[in-house]
């Protein structure tokens, strides 16, 4: 049955499974060498697509969040939590790169173009460093979901093996555009869970 106290939770999460491949196929879209040429041609430029970048950050840590909240009785899933909050605080300084859009698109004209690359280079490894600390403490939080849950939790687990492919596809990067697909499929499997009756998210 449907848990009433996390529908607006439920209703992130899908948001998300929708807006999470439509920003990040449309990035790619536009250049096909990789992440840091699509990320690069994003910052010189201030668009609609910022909006929405900046909707999936606060989504994601708000998600986040709400699972960290849903778990706080259970004292084994202490250190999943301490994951979980971890994880919020690295989406939200990955997502806080707007700032160089915003800081470009006021004082490009009038910017060096010496400053201008360098400026670009510390918001790309910026992002870089945030998706590579994410993958680590997102594959830490999902061996973790994977030992201290109950077996009955079965669709805690089936996230918990989703995001430890996740994680691991992105510290490849080579093969990080399946997570185009594997994050909204985790996402649907997160508002499953939220879904279910508070008895039933008891973990134990």
């Amino acid at each position: 049955m449907l848990n009433r106290d996390l529908v607006i939770p439920a209703i992130a999460t899908v948001l998300l499974a929708i807006l999470f491949p439509l920003y990040w196929s449309n990035l790619y879209g536009h250049a096909f060498d990789g992440f840091d040429t699509a990320f690069q041609q994003d910052l010189y430029s201030l668009s609609w697509s910022d909006a929405l970048f900046m909707v999936i950050g606060a989504l994601e840590i708000y998600i986040y969040w709400t699972l960290a909240r849903v778990l706080k009785n259970n004292l084994s899933l202490r250190l999943a939590r301490t994951m979980l909050i971890i994880l919020a605080c690295i989406v939200a300084i990955f997502h806080a790169t707007i700032l160089f859009d915003l800081f470009f698109a006021i004082t490009g004209q009038e910017m060096q173009p010496d400053t201008f690359s360098n400026s670009a280079v510390v918001a790309l490894f910026i992002a870089g460093g945030c998706l590579l600390l994410y993958s680590v403490f997102a594959i830490a939080l999902a061996l973790i979901l994977l030992v201290e849950t109950a077996r009955d939790q079965v669709l805690l687990k089936v996230f918990a093996i989703m995001l430890l492919i996740i994680a691991t596809l992105q510290l490849t990067m080579v093969f990080a555009y399946v997570n185009l697909l594997l994050f909204p499929m985790a996402l649907i499997v997160l508002t499953l869970f939220f879904s279910k009756k508070p008895d039933t998210l008891e973990v134990v």
